[in-house]
Order: C-alpha cells, then structure tokens, then sequence
C-alpha cells in the first residue's frame, strides 16, 4: 500500500512556527498511535513535558 507523504502544509507550517517539529510515522497514515504507540508516547511525553 502506498502512503502519501505529509500533506505541503503540514511541512509549510513546521517551517514557520517557531520550535515546531513534524514528525513522519512510517506507513502510517492516520493510525500512527495504534502503528507506532511506544515511539508515539514518547514523542507526546516530550511535547507535554515542562519547558526546561
């Protein structure tokens, strides 16, 4: 099955917001938190982490 590469916004906008980060799953299309749920926790602990 062939996944389409993030959609030209969400790369425009990772460009543009300062700190953003865009984060690519793999063949994951929507379902990255059911596909990758280690990885996706940890992302989500960093980005709900305190400012250090």
């Amino acid at each position: 099955m062939h996944q389409a590469p993030p959609s030209i916004d969400s790369f425009t906008l990772s460009q543009h917001i300062p700190n953003a980060q865009l984060i690519v799953y793999p063949d994951s299309g929507h379902g990255a938190l059911f596909q990758y749920p280690e990885l996706f926790v940890a992302h989500m602990k960093l980005f709900l982490a305190p400012p250090a």
